[in-house]
């Protein structure tokens, strides 16, 4: 293989032809050793022959090696071919209508020249890449190596990096750099705050999706409108909140979104404690739908108590469902609701499933409770003081709901039945009663022990009342 090559193997033939872009631009002011050593190894990378070495190049052109390697190093400067170095030494040639004319100024910071190939490698910087990149310092005074943290930045946004050319890398990093110069970044700690910064929309736009139901990657328009209400004032977290006005939509999208967003713009609601006071009367109308209440349009001492249930750590989706379980028991007002809350927290609950079936043991317990006050001849309904005691004596007592209802039907007919079921409950428990046959046994001896004698004082004979006097009330 010969010393010198094309860069694109495509460009072989073999006729020596040379651009008339080197000889109207370069050829004039190049000096004359280097213009012999161009067009001998232009020759070589259109045959494909001829020497392969430094020094037996040299030797053909009557020249010193260092005279050779000099007139290579000159053509490399103006961006018409590349030195490589790496396994011997050889010259890969480029178009001369690519190449621009550049300050030789490029190539006096050698480590930074490198640390930027290292970056686009395998392919390769021309001096017109290299010039393009040092526009972004001398003309938007971004900084040497915030410019690196930019070109890393713009490569890993690019979609098909791999298939894209410098050239287009640089243009589309190039409007990341104007922006840059727009916003005023300048040194690598600005740079370093705005991608944090890129880090966290992604992921609220990322969230946001999710949000909505749409599992994929967002489109460049998407993150674009979303960076539009950033720049309105939204945070990511009172977008989010926001999206919870689209769970309605049958198609939830960032048009949606968009369209809540510009309403809450109008009203001034931007940040997320705005967003949250001013959707709690919707969500407080929605409570009070799931209640049962005919009108739900809140009042002000309704809407004061939702937002302390708020305030106080309670989700919207537990005070729905408390809600809903005290419209089905017809218990409709905003006290029911705060007990039921109230309960669910000491009781450490917070999943619908656990709340839901605490709820249910809850009314089975009422609905014992209620049949024992029948059993007694009573119509009252179970207070939270009775289904705590009722608790009692199922859960710790250990007795059964048909020891409880003996007790109901013995004390049916006495002065305070309540107070006399529970009195028996009691002994029964003390004695160890554990089933219905015991407790018979224990009532039947309770019944035969004789009642004490009345005091002789009571023991007198009473006048009958006559029918035809006349009764005075004395109270």
């Amino acid at each position: 293989m010969p010393l010198c090559a094309y860069r694109d193997v495509r460009m072989k033939t073999d006729d020596t032809v040379v651009e008339n872009a080197f000889i109207r631009e370069y050829l004039p002011t190049a000096p004359e050793g280097c213009v012999r050593v161009y067009l001998y190894g232009l020759m070589q990378c259109q045959s494909g022959t001829g020497p392969a070495s430094l020094a037996s190049f040299a030797r053909t052109l009557h020249m010193e090696e260092s005279e050779v390697e000099h007139a290579f190093s000159y053509w490399q400067k103006l961006g018409l071919l590349e030195i490589r170095k790496e396994g011997g030494f050889s010259v890969l040639y480029l178009s001369a209508r690519n190449a621009m004319p550049v300050d030789e100024t490029l190539y006096t910071q050698s480590s930074y020249n490198e640390h930027l190939q290292s970056i686009f490698s395998p392919r390769s910087l021309t001096a017109a890449d290299l010039s393009t990149i040092y526009e972004w310092t001398d003309v938007f005074k971004i900084e040497q190596p915030a410019v690196i943290l930019l070109i890393q930045y713009g490569r890993s946004k690019l979609a098909d990096l791999e298939k894209a050319t410098v050239s287009r890398q640089l243009r589309y990093i190039g409007k990341i750099a104007l922006q840059w110069a727009d916003e005023g970044i300048h040194t690598p700690e600005q740079a370093n705050a705005w991608l944090v910064q890129q880090d966290q929309h992604a992921a609220g736009l990322t969230a946001l999706l999710k949000h909505l139901g749409l599992h994929r990657a967002p489109t460049a328009a998407e993150r674009k409108l979303y960076q539009s209400w950033l720049q309105q004032g939204f945070t990511p977290k009172a977008i989010l909140l926001a999206a919870d006005r689209t769970t309605t939509s049958r198609n939830p999208s960032l048009d949606t979104v968009g369209n809540v967003l510009l309403s809450l713009s109008s009203l001034g609601a931007t940040s997320e404690d705005a967003i949250a006071h001013e959707q709690s009367e919707r969500l407080c109308r929605e409570a009070l739908t799931a209640l049962g209440l005919r009108q739900p349009t809140p009042n002000a001492t309704q809407l004061h108590t939702y937002r302390a249930w708020v305030q106080q750590g309670y989700q919207h989706e537990h005070i729905l469902l408390a809600c809903e379980l005290c419209n089905a028991q017809n218990h409709r007002t905003m006290r029911d609701v705060q007990d039921c809350l109230a309960r669910w927290r000491a009781a450490g609950l917070t999943a619908g499933r656990a709340i839901r079936a605490y709820e249910a043991s809850r009314q089975q317990d009422l609905a014992a409770l209620s049949e024992m006050f029948r059993c007694m001849g009573l119509s009252k309904k179970p207070q939270e003081a009775d289904l705590v005691l009722y608790q009692t004596w199922t859960q710790q007592w250990g007795l059964s709901h048909e020891v409880l209802l003996f007790a109901s039907e013995c004390s049916h007919g006495a002065v305070s039945p309540y107070r006399m079921c529970k009195r028996l409950i009691e002994q029964w428990h003390q004695s160890g009663v554990q089933n219905v046959a015991a407790a018979r046994k224990a009532f039947s001896q309770q019944r035969s022990v004789p009642s004490p004698a009345k005091a002789p004082a009571l023991q007198y004979a009473q006048r009958p009342v006559d029918s035809d006097e006349e009764h005075i009330d004395w109270f």
